[in-house]
């Protein structure tokens, strides 16, 4: 199992898509963040997370996915996931993620959903 997290970034349909795999945890979140960050610098693309490769989401990793959501929402970006399987799937049900974010089943149907 990959201890680390990887991130993957491409442009598709009008979005920024980034492909994550391994772990998103206490000690990858900096990762995510760093990416995030980037992405925010002179861009104002939608962002659409696929977790179809992600093995392990903590509490941590979902709180910072509340911090991108809020960002994204302050500067009228939409901000999708997708590709939630398993272990991944059960945590954003039991923690009402699936509800309080904006959450389709492939990459494919995010970007159908951003009319990309």
């Amino acid at each position: 199992m990959d201890a680390y997290l990887q991130i993957t970034t491409q442009h598709r349909g009008g979005a920024t898509v980034a492909l994550l795999a391994g772990r998103l945890d206490a000690d990858q979140v900096p990762v995510l963040e760093r990416w995030f960050d980037e992405q925010l610098d002179g861009c104002d693309l939608p962002v659409v997370l696929d977790f179809a490769g992600l093995s392990y989401i903590s509490s941590s990793g979902l709180r910072q996915l509340l911090a991108m959501a809020k960002e994204l929402k302050q500067r009228q970006r939409r901000f999708l996931i997708c590709g939630l399987f398993g272990m991944v799937r059960e945590v954003f049900m039991v923690s009402g993620f699936l509800e309080s974010l904006e959450v389709q089943h492939t990459v494919d149907d995010a970007l159908a959903a951003l009319g990309g």
